[in-house]
């Protein structure tokens, strides 16, 4: 289970409010090339649920299922005791949630202060509900995944206090 960071209160001003605590249960599932097809109809199956859209996330029975890259799925916020088998001949599976603190961004600014720190179009047209990207912010690995109102990051626990510093010396411009 990842430990929290600070107190999950939100902070920030009322434009944008930021509340850092710990990430879903994440699990990454990684294919073989010449065995995605197959493997991922197969694990889609077990779960209940349609193959996401690259870039997007689905609801599973139990939690969510994203397609984070071209070979390359998560399944977060499943229960904690159901581990997922991928046979090594389909690829692999790692639980990498233990590592990744979510740092949530609410509020009406919300796109415009993570705009100042992600070369992303976040725009709901572009970026709209159920959409998830990878990006790199300051030398570390982040992704982002849409809220209904707003954004959650999941970043390295190690950078999660300073993005989160950041964050709020820019969120005082939208009070």
């Amino acid at each position: 289970m990842p430990r929290a960071l600070g107190d999950g209160a939100p902070e920030g001003p009322r434009g944008v409010t930021l509340a850092l605590g710990p990430a879903p249960e994440v699990r990454r599932i990684a294919f073989w090339p010449d065995r995605y097809a197959a493997a991922a109809a197969r694990l889609c199956a077990e779960l209940r649920a349609p193959l996401p859209a690259p870039g997007r996330i689905t609801e599973a029975a139990a939690g969510r299922l994203a397609r984070i890259a071209p070979l390359v799925l998560w399944r977060l916020d499943a229960p904690a005791e159901e581990a997922i088998f991928v046979p090594p001949e389909d690829g692999a599976a790692a639980e990498v949630g233990p590592g990744l603190a979510r740092l949530s961004l609410r509020g009406p600014d919300a796109a415009a202060l993570l705009a100042r720190a992600v070369s992303l179009d976040l725009r709901p047209d572009a970026f709209g509900r159920d959409a998830i990207a990878q990006t790199a912010w300051r030398h570390a690995s982040v992704t982002l995944m849409r809220a209904d109102d707003g954004f959650d990051l999941l970043l390295p626990l190690s950078f999660a206090e300073d993005a989160l510093t950041v964050l709020q010396k820019h969120a005082v411009q939208f009070d």
